[in-house]
């Protein structure tokens, strides 16, 4: 399969501004629907409002990826998730790249890492995390995935089980030093003007 990175410039990668980019984020909406992603289904169900941060991919001006970050210290203190409702249209047909080898997709690089940069500027004790639904449904697939990878991962970490929003969820801690790191590496000399928004 032919795979390309996102440095491609038809890719555009920035924080989520519904403003500008809500007719194209309902479209994806109604593409996760029909793929039964309920909790993607609608503008509604993202839950952007309680986002910290949402980002945003496009891809040749159409919507390809959308992911957010949101504050879980109700359920475990000072923590912040990213990669919350992270999905993928087929704006983009060919595989993304991901030529870093800690990253086994782009979203942790291409949403991840900015959106960690961003908010230890305003969190800066804060710990990171993204987490898996620990289910037999569709939901659950990417917690295997997970489990598989993790192992050999410098920037990812196990920390347990947790019940978060009526969900039980595999809590990954992130290292967010390292993620910067490679969001650095990533982006070259577009990183400050991704950082600083």
């Amino acid at each position: 399969m032919f795979t390309a990175n996102l440095t491609d410039p038809k890719f555009e990668t920035r924080k989520l501004d519904l403003s500008i980019d809500k007719d194209q984020l309902a479209k994806a909406c109604e593409y996760w629907k029909d793929k039964e992603i309920a909790v993607n289904s609608s503008i509604e169900s993202l839950r952007v409002d309680k986002n910290l941060l949402s980002m945003i991919t496009y891809y040749d001006g159409k919507l390809y990826a959308y992911s957010g970050a949101d504050n879980i210290s109700k359920w475990i203190s000072n923590t912040i998730r990213i990669h919350n409702k992270t999905a993928s249209t087929r704006a983009y047909k060919y595989k993304a790249k991901s030529f870093l080898p800690e990253y086994f997709s782009f979203f942790p690089v291409a949403h991840g890492s900015v959106q960690i940069a961003i908010l230890k500027k305003k969190y800066p004790n804060y710990n990171f995390v993204c987490t898996t639904n620990i289910t037999d449904d569709p939901y659950g697939k990417l917690d295997k995935v997970v489990m598989r990878y993790i192992h050999n991962s410098k920037i990812y970490s196990l920390e347990g089980e947790k019940i978060i929003w009526y969900t039980k969820q595999r809590i990954v801690k992130i290292n967010p030093d390292l993620m910067i790191e490679q969001g650095r590496k990533y982006y070259k000399d577009k990183w400050e003007n991704m950082i600083n928004i």
